[in-house]
């Protein structure tokens, strides 16, 4: 009998669109219907609908009330809303679950992706007696005390981390999220520390950089030859702080104005940082490139000079990884694990908050001594390639003891 995993979410099979942004779900739906698992995915993003191609019998999307989605983010009473979204999702989820698994529970586990569908798979793990894996990308919980106020705030976060699973599948994106499991007392059976898979390492990247025409696709986004180009890749939202690039940027381009920053991606925040850059008189040197297909993304940190990440939380993300891999000189925040993989001034640049106001000064110093990038760069593809996995590597790595569970 074919083994059953059924994921409950309610995040996107993509961060964006289809084929762009973060490629971890996408990788984990991947590696099981490689291995002849019945996949099912039961999910309130409607988007899931379309890049999955699963049937309707496989692929349910169950959408909230969308008074309540609209009101989650009201400052003084979204707790109340965020609350009963919560609620309400977690019951119609243990509904449709019931629905779609049937009598026919034999080889059958249920996969809590993110936080939003933990409380219902626990529920329905204990009713049906099916074993039930956890996986969390990565946490916001490391910036906050476990007080009683901050578990109200940030429910359902901290309930979903508590949760006993058979399996807990923790992202070791640099948020620190194993500290958190410990100071959360998760009893899980298992805790598995992943960081995520690049499929650059499964590449020729000397090959693809010596076939890639850098002339050429920086010409067709009008950056000439002289011009040194920045880059920051991420979806655009608050915590991203791509604010902070285009801050640093406008000071070096003062200094410096054979500069660009390019920003690839898409989201909420792009509005807010066009006019950014309109306000500090660079927007004719800032282009905002949108969400591209991944393999697309590779093309625009071959061509760019310096790699800028200066998120809040962790900068451990893929985009760094897969800078470092290309060996790009990166310029980035020392907050949550960070500096675990960036040794300052000599696999990048690491700057502390209180370096923010200097950033356009360090930025106008990696223009002028080409060296100085060059040998960051180096090290940084030494220390990838010492370090990093491929997402083969990364999903075996699942694969190995979620199948133990009913196998």
């Amino acid at each position: 009998m074919r083994p059953k995993i059924l994921f409950v979410t309610d995040l996107p099979l993509w961060s964006m669109r289809e084929a762009t942004g973060g490629p971890a779900f996408s990788q984990t739906l991947k590696k099981y219907m490689d291995e002849n698992w019945e996949v099912f995915i039961l999910s309130s993003d409607p988007r899931n609908q379309e890049y999955t191609g699963l049937d309707a019998e496989h692929n349910v999307v169950v959408r909230c009330p969308s008074f309540m989605e609209r009101n989650i983010h009201l400052k003084k009473i979204g707790l109340i809303f965020r609350y009963l979204n919560h609620q309400w999702a977690t019951k119609a989820f243990c509904r449709h679950v019931r629905e779609m698994i049937g009598d026919h529970r034999e080889h059958t586990l249920l996969y809590a992706y993110e936080i939003f569908g933990v409380k219902a798979c626990s529920i329905l793990a204990r009713e049906l007696n099916v074993p039930m894996v956890t996986r969390f990308q990565g946490t916001i919980l490391s910036q906050f005390k476990p007080c009683l106020a901050n578990r109200i705030k940030r429910y359902p976060h901290y309930q979903a981390l508590s949760e006993k699973a058979d399996l807990v599948i923790m992202t070791d994106d640099g948020t620190q999220g194993d500290q958190v499991l410990r100071q959360l007392h998760n009893k899980s059976d298992q805790i598995l520390f992943l960081r995520n898979g690049l499929e650059l390492m499964e590449k020729d990247v000397p090959k693809m950089v010596a076939a890639f025409d850098r002339a050429a696709f920086r010409s067709k986004l009008g950056i000439g030859a002289d011009d040194t180009m920045f880059l920051t890749v991420s979806r655009l939202t608050g915590w991203k702080r791509v604010d902070r690039a285009i801050d640093g940027f406008a000071d070096c381009n003062k200094k410096n104005p054979h500069t660009k920053l390019v920003i690839v991606g898409d989201g909420d925040s792009r509005e807010a940082l066009e006019k950014q850059a309109e306000a500090l008189g660079v927007r004719d040197h800032v282009i905002f490139a949108g969400a591209v297909q991944h393999d697309a993304v590779y093309q625009y940190m071959m061509a760019c000079d310096i790699f800028v990440s200066l998120y809040d939380l962790s900068n451990v993300g893929n985009p760094l990884l897969e800078a470092m891999t290309l060996g790009k000189c990166v310029v980035t925040l020392d907050v949550g694990d960070t500096n675990k993989l960036i040794c300052n001034r000599q696999n990048g640049i690491i700057l502390t908050y209180t370096m923010l106001p200097l950033l356009g000064d360090i930025f106008s110093e990696l223009i002028e001594n080409k060296a100085l990038r060059d040998r960051l760069g180096s090290h940084a593809r030494e220390y990838a390639l010492a370090n990093f996995c491929s997402w083969k590597e990364r999903m075996d790595k699942e694969y190995m003891s979620v199948s133990k569970l009913i196998i």
